[in-house]
């Protein structure tokens, strides 16, 4: 039979090392609520090899169109997506605005794990590409940027569009 005996000295030992690794406590709970720690032990025991992924995001592609239509999209090349770094263009109490265009909306959505936490909080506004709108109302067609946003109450990331009057003039591109 496997005792598992986890004493204090033990536990600080653990935090001390998942300190000097970056963890923070958002990933301690991820690793807790996935199956990832029977991964590990696979590494941990010889019997499993990890192996680094690279994100590089094909920010030329055009997003996909459903309710909102493409107005403008910035080309950006391919990214790479890593932790350290995302360019900020400007932020304010409720909003952080990205030069970053659709593709890399549906690329984070697709592997929110990606998404920098510093983000929580705040509607994340992807300035590279411009969506218009036209309701059965209305005379003229309205002009959206998409954006993430955490759910604290699903505990997830969702997207949707904010009205362009919400980014400050000096930021629209």
């Amino acid at each position: 039979m496997n005792v598992l005996t986890f004493d204090v000295a033990l536990a600080a030992k653990l935090k001390r090392s998942w300190r000097r690794a970056g963890g923070t406590e958002y990933d301690l709970d991820l690793l807790a609520e996935s199956d990832q720690l029977a991964l590990i032990m696979q590494v941990l025991r010889g019997h499993a090899e990890i192996q680094l992924v690279t994100h590089v995001i094909d920010a030329n592609k055009r997003p996909m169109e459903s309710y909102y239509k493409i107005s403008k999209h910035e080309e950006q090349g391919e990214i790479t997506w890593s932790e350290a770094g995302h360019t900020v263009l400007g932020e304010n109490e409720e909003r952080i605005f990205v030069p970053y265009n659709g593709t890399v909306l549906e690329y984070l959505v697709e592997y929110p794990i990606l998404i920098p936490n510093e983000w929580k909080g705040h509607k994340v506004l992807f300035l590279g590409t411009k969506y218009w709108h036209r309701s059965f109302m209305a005379k003229f067609a309205s002009y959206y940027y998409k954006y993430l946003t955490f759910d604290s109450k699903h505990d997830c990331w969702v997207d949707g569009a904010e009205n362009t009057v919400w980014v400050p003039q000096e930021l629209r591109p």
